[in-house]
């Protein structure tokens, strides 16, 4: 007896309990029970687990129980988990008490690190990695030396073998790896372009990337977009716009970005600026050469010609006035210049065109 009251008296010691029931009437029966408390098996799988998808996860029961139920139907000690969800496990010792835990498993995937075998870095240009996963953590290490960075984007100039890691919010990180070599193919992009017009004219892009062959891709400013070497092109818009020429041989790129201003014009409506060109015709040839080059111009109408020839740098090198005509033709005598890329401006009235001149003993 345990002084209790109740009509129902919980108990947790074993003991001999007695109990007496006494009616309305004063009548009273008494019994007598004998409990005995077995101690339950501990079962504990821990806190809920955060893993990463490829990880190797095992749930131990730890308990001193000897049956084990599994809601994945298993019955043994521990299961191999490889999926995210609720696992709980029904333990059941030797004096047929059972005890249950349960823990929440959640698989999170690791970051995609995809970067190439191998990168070329390109002249005096250094080479932008980027880690992408944006939100992530970083770590960029290398052979050479004391690099090290935790930046998403790094810039690399110089040869050797580069280590990065990337871990996301939930801790799952994936490793690559990078080797940088100097290349010898390294193109430079570089154009001419007037730098204040007015809107509605033709602005003339020169393109005077080197060396060798490559494609260029234009962005105006204005959302549109070329892909020809020496593209013409109408902004009606006005204010500053960046023009951007990006140049590319297959295994180097380069970009170039120029202000242009753009004003107003008042005197005429832009529609009506736009005029054809009074050339009908140009040539230059051979290109490369040695030094000696001729130009061919014929023209929509008499005119005179005057034709400047440059360096890269815009130092004027030689000029000349040709008489009015409608086909203009000029040789070129440079045997002493130096090998390197130049260029050509024919003008009639206030039009130009350009040429690239390549030099090449």
């Amino acid at each position: 007896s345990n002084g209790a009251s109740n009509k129902i008296n919980t108990v947790s010691i074993s003991d001999t309990y007695r109990v007496k029931v006494t009616n309305e009437y004063g009548c009273a029966q008494s019994d007598t029970i004998k409990i005995t408390i077995k101690a339950a098996p501990l079962v504990n799988l821990g806190p809920d687990i955060a893993a990463c998808v490829g990880e190797k996860l095992e749930l131990l029961a730890n308990t001193n129980a000897e049956k084990f139920k599994w809601n994945t139907s298993d019955t043994t000690t521990s299961i191999k988990i490889y999926a995210s969800g609720l696992y709980k496990l029904d333990a059941q010792n030797g004096n047929g008490c059972q005890s249950s835990d349960e823990v929440l498993v959640n698989f999170y995937d690791k970051p995609i690190v995809e970067l190439k075998p191998e990168y070329p870095v390109c002249g005096k240009n250094p080479l932008s990695l980027d880690a992408q996963n944006a939100g992530s953590t970083y770590l960029w290490t290398s052979t050479t030396g004391s690099f090290s960075s935790t930046d998403k984007v790094v810039s690399i100039s110089k040869d050797g073998i580069y280590y990065l890691k990337v871990t996301n919010a939930f801790g799952c990180s994936s490793k690559d790896t990078i080797k940088a070599n100097k290349t010898d193919f390294a193109v430079v992009a570089e154009f001419l372009a007037t730098s204040s017009i007015k809107a509605g004219d033709t602005i003339h892009m020169v393109n005077l990337s080197y060396p060798g062959k490559f494609t260029s891709k234009w962005d105006f400013g204005d959302g549109i977009v070329s892909d020809e070497v020496d593209p013409s092109h109408v902004y009606f818009i006005s204010g500053t716009v960046l023009a951007t020429l990006t140049v590319s041989n297959g295994i180097c790129s380069d970009t170039k970005t120029k202000s242009l201003n753009l004003r107003l014009r008042k005197e005429k409506a832009v529609k009506d600026t736009v005029k054809k060109s009074i050339f009908e015709t140009q040539v230059l040839y051979p290109n490369p050469s040695e030094g000696r080059f001729l130009l061919e111009a014929t023209l929509s109408e008499q005119n005179k010609m005057y034709v400047e020839f440059y360096s890269l740098a815009g130092k004027l090198i030689e000029s000349r006035e040709l008489a009015p005509s409608k086909n203009h033709h000029i040789v070129f005598e440079q045997p002493e210049i130096p090998n390197g890329m130049y260029f050509v401006r024919m003008t009639v009235k206030e039009e130009s065109k350009f040429f690239k001149v390549i030099i090449l003993k």
